[in-house]
């Protein structure tokens, strides 16, 4: 069986096509005639061997059969790798973007070993910088722009 596949999100609820055209398979489902997407994801169409169709029309005598035997397969499949999302305790690695005397603005590319889709927008404050002497700390001593920091997510 081949495949091919479109770039164009697919949202639960959305009509594909008609029943009469596809096989309804993974992630549709059919509805007064149509087949529509169950999951968000992308829409493959999914080829059918010539030669099992084939064999199977011999196989089969009745003649609706042989008409959803030539059909091709639709299915809607999520990401391969879903988004991973920070937390609190999440390890990240962020780079530095913004400083000011109270905080750090950063961007988080990474949650532990993996690497962000997007971005997520993040700040280093004051008093997250260090255990101890935290009002003896100046941000600009410790950060500047373009720094790559190792940090703990400590709240939402």
């Amino acid at each position: 069986m081949s495949q091919s596949s479109s770039n164009d999100i697919i949202t639960p609820g959305q009509r594909l096509c008609k029943e009469s055209d596809f096989i309804s398979s993974e992630g549709t489902y059919v509805h007064k005639g149509y087949i529509y997407s169950s999951v968000l994801g992308f829409k493959h169409v999914i080829k059918r061997n010539i030669d099992t169709t084939n064999e199977n029309n011999v196989n089969n005598s009745n003649n609706s059969n042989e008409i959803e035997n030539n059909k091709d397969y639709i299915v809607v499949l999520k990401e391969k790798e879903p988004s991973v999302v920070p937390e609190i305790g999440s390890i990240v690695t962020v780079q530095v973007l913004r400083i000011n005397p109270k905080l750090a603005s950063v961007a988080i590319l990474c949650v532990g070993t993996k690497a962000l889709k997007e971005t997520f927008n993040g700040i280093i404050r004051i008093q997250d910088v260090r255990a101890t002497e935290i009002d003896k700390v100046e941000i600009y001593k410790s950060f500047r722009p373009g720094d790559i920091v190792l940090a703990q997510i400590v709240c939402l």
